[in-house]
């Protein structure tokens, strides 16, 4: 039953890490080729690589089908359809999931899409039927090295394009909800909203009663995250297992007057119990991995004990694998799954086979530090950090959720649905637990320090750790126990490969419409702008952190924000608790959290052979427009660089006035390419191999132009752009002629990412 599980999910994860996906017969004749291995003993446990393998190829098949095709981008359509699920109901720009319905559906319109609806009029409910005008687009994102993939958590979710509402007299509300399931989710969020007020409070109770999270802030969020606390709120195991057993407890009140009255078994009362409210429980919150995971688990633990018989954790754990595996194949390509999975096959390897149970305390607090342990690795490969407050933080606040928090919640919403008034008591001692654990985080987030991190090494060294954590858990006899430590600690103190001394890389991020740059030699490291903000998030936080998080690079020695706009500027205040050195920046730029120095022309520095020097704006420029940028020129014996910022025809004409060095092997496209930059005698003086655009994908300026690419084409400039090639690194180093050039989409190909790269497939 193991190897055959075992075998299933590397059958599927074979799959799921192919380039380009076969076509679904490749699916199909998988899984008649496994029938005949079914009778064959030595390797009928092999046959279920087989039908991993074809089924997620049928199931990323039909999912890839099922995407909008770029020729159908930036189209707009009148839809009619059906308000799935609320993601963020901020009444400024609500976010949802919207499911076309009609007879006259064009074929183009996938299944599900995800729409922003900007300066709303009205925040769509879960179930309710609109009418909406909407312009889509394919479902694409940013491709960076570290960063967010956001086209696999597209394809997870079966979400087949992006878009946004149009504003137009045409958009309404055709019916209320009308769902039994999203009147009662309904009924419960007005009784929680009426009790607990419009706080975030509520909003957390909202989300561990029906699984909603779409009125979270950010901030909370993230403070969840970093103390490790984010589990107790979003649905899990943990909640799905709280739920069966306050089922239990209840029923087992009343069992006597079953027995009394009926002869029907209390024990059986009362597992009858635990499956109900589990299920009834799960079907409110909805059957993400994690839930049907552990209903599936109390399923088979709790008829094993209604029938009189003893079933294992482990029993119970791998049936759950086999039905989240084929039920759906791609659940592998979401982190929840590994979470899930890997924090109960911890506490299994952790309590199996002890000849007495420990104490309640005893095993609280042991189970805390074998999850925080045994996750180590797990948390590294999915979000580059560790948080270390979380075994104590989650010392005290399991035990309040598990004993307070859910089970009044429960009750509480029982007691909405007879009448709202009944409810308050339960509630507001929900209210109560919940507003403790955001104490307990609070707390941690001012006296503690807050994450370890480490760089994003290769599969040997994390099995290798993985190994070692396994080994840190087991018995004080077990051999290697002693230096397993040691190999964890070498995760941490990894750093990434650094260029040669005399050599340098440049990697111009993926940022959407927006520039940020990161620059390495040998022992140094800077950042040349931030990349854009926009509401409830930035490029600092979203993609230059965890590229240099994944890059090994602990710390900046200069940041440069070239002026103050915010496709540049946006994202540099979430980069300040990492440079340790420098903070440049345009003439009148802001940088919340800094008082940057002025760059201006003739300020130099040099880093291990390569010379870094500041062409523009001149001492004492008073314009704080584009044409105050800071001009970077990077040089080395290896080639050079050059980053112009947003400067324009007239800055361009004053830096060939100034007979300014600036021929170039690598040019960033002034102002991405606008029209009004890239003049003819600046192209002529920069004469590049490469010129790198920095634009956002369908961005509303049409940026690069094309009378700007023609220019340079002309001229015999390689061009990549990050909208279409990802990030794209240069490395300035020895063995070649000039630098050598990868894009993110070509150098890590999935078959769910877009891969339409040209000039940066080079390396």
């Amino acid at each position: 039953m193991i190897a055959g599980v075992l075998c299933l999910l590397a059958g599927i994860v074979a799959a799921l890490g192919l380039p380009v996906m076969p076509p679904p017969l490749g699916g199909v004749i998988c899984l008649l080729l496994a029938i005949p291995l079914g009778s064959w003993r030595p390797v009928r446990a092999c046959r279920w690589l087989l039908v991993g393998f074809g089924l997620a190829i049928l199931e990323a098949s039909a999912l890839m089908a099922d995407r909008m095709e770029a020729a159908h981008s930036g189209r707009d359509w009148l839809l009619e359809g059906q308000v799935e699920a609320v993601l963020s109901d901020r009444p400024a720009r609500p976010t949802f999931l919207f499911q076309p319905q009609g007879p006259r559906l064009p074929a183009a319109i996938p299944r599900r899409i995800r729409l922003v609806w900007y300066d709303a009029h009205q925040v769509p409910a879960a179930g309710e039927h609109w009418r909406l005008l909407v312009r889509l687009r394919e479902a694409r994102g940013m491709a960076n090295p570290h960063g967010f993939d956001y086209e696999r958590w597209l394809l997870v979710r079966g979400i087949g394009a992006t878009g946004y509402v149009r504003a137009s007299s045409r958009n309404r509300r055709l019916a209320v909800a009308d769902r039994f399931l999203d009147q009662i989710r309904s009924r419960i969020a007005e009784t929680v909203n009426r009790h607990l007020g419009e706080s975030e409070t509520a909003r957390l109770l909202e989300a561990l009663i029906i699984g909603t999270r779409a009125g979270i802030s950010v901030e909370t969020r993230d403070k969840l995250t970093a103390t490790g606390t984010a589990h107790l709120l979003a649905i899990s195991g943990l909640h799905v297992g709280i739920a069966g057993a306050s089922g239990g407890v209840a029923l087992a009140l009343l069992s006597w007057i079953f027995s009394s009255f009926t002869g029907v078994s209390a024990g059986r009362v009362r597992w009858f119990g635990a499956v109900a409210v589990a299920c009834g429980y799960a079907l409110l919150v909805g059957f993400s991995i994690a839930t049907r995971r552990a209903l599936t688990m109390i399923l088979v633990v709790t008829i094993a004990a209604a029938c009189g018989r003893h079933s294992a954790l482990s029993r119970g754990l791998v049936l759950a694998a086999w039905v989240v595996l084929l039920t759906q194949p791609l659940a592998p390509l979401d982190g929840g799954f590994w979470l899930s999975f890997g924090a109960v096959i911890v506490l299994c390897a952790r309590f199996a086979g002890r000849l007495r149970p420990p104490a309640r305390l005893a095993s609280l607090v042991s189970g805390q530090v074998a999850i925080s342990v045994g996750m180590i690795v797990p948390s590294l490969t999915l979000f580059g950090f560790v948080p270390v407050a979380a075994p104590l933080v989650n010392l005290a606040a399991v035990p309040i959720v598990a004993m307070i928090v859910l089970p009044a919640a429960l009750i509480g919403a029982v007691l909405a649905l007879v009448d709202p008034a009944f409810a308050f008591l339960p509630f507001k001692l929900a209210g109560l637990g919940l507003d403790a654990v955001l104490q307990l985080t609070d707390w941690a987030m001012t006296y503690g320090p807050l994450r370890l991190e480490a760089g994003a090494v290769g599969v040997v060294p994390r099995v290798c750790a993985a190994v070692a954590c396994l080994l840190i858990l087991g018995p004080a006899a077990v051999p290697g126990r002693l230096a397993a430590p040691a190999v964890l600690l070498a995760l941490f103190l990894w750093r990434g490969h650094a260029p040669p001394p005399g050599g340098f890389d440049m990697t111009i991020l993926d940022v959407g419409q927006g520039l940020s740059a990161v620059i390495r030699t040998h022992r140094h490291a800077m950042v040349y702008d931030a990349g854009p903000a926009w509401p409830g998030g930035d490029a600092g936080t979203m993609t230059v952190r965890p590229y240099l998080r994944g890059e090994g690079i602990p710390a900046l020695d200069v940041l440069v924000v070239s002026h103050g706009d915010l496709d540049h500027a946006g994202g540099s205040a979430a980069l300040l608790d990492r440079v340790t050195g420098r903070i440049l920046a345009g003439p009148g730029t802001k940088v919340p959290g800094a008082e940057p120095e002025v760059c201006s022309a003739g300020t130099t520095w040099s880093w291990d052979g390569v010379r870094f020097e500041f062409l523009h704006p001149p001492t004492g420029h008073a314009s704080t427009d584009n044409n105050a940028s800071c001009v970077l020129r990077v040089d080395s014996r290896y080639g050079s660089a050059l980053l112009p910022g947003d400067i324009e025809s007239s800055a361009e004409q004053v830096l060939i006035r100034m007979r300014a060095e600036l021929d170039a092997d690598v040019l960033v496209a002034p102002h991405h390419g606008s029209a009004t930059s890239s003049s003819p005698g600046f192209v002529d003086a920069t004469a590049p191999e490469w010129i790198v655009y920095a634009s956002g994908y369908m961005n509303r300026w049409g940026f690069p132009r094309d009378e700007v690419q023609q220019r340079w084409d002309a001229a015999g400039a390689k061009a990549v752009n990050t909208a279409r090639d990802g990030a794209v690194t240069f490395v300035f180093g020895p063995g070649s002629g000039g630098p050598r050039v990868t894009g993110w989409r070509c150098l890590s190909r999935r078959f769910w990412r877009h891969r339409d790269c040209g000039n940066a497939e080079q390396d």
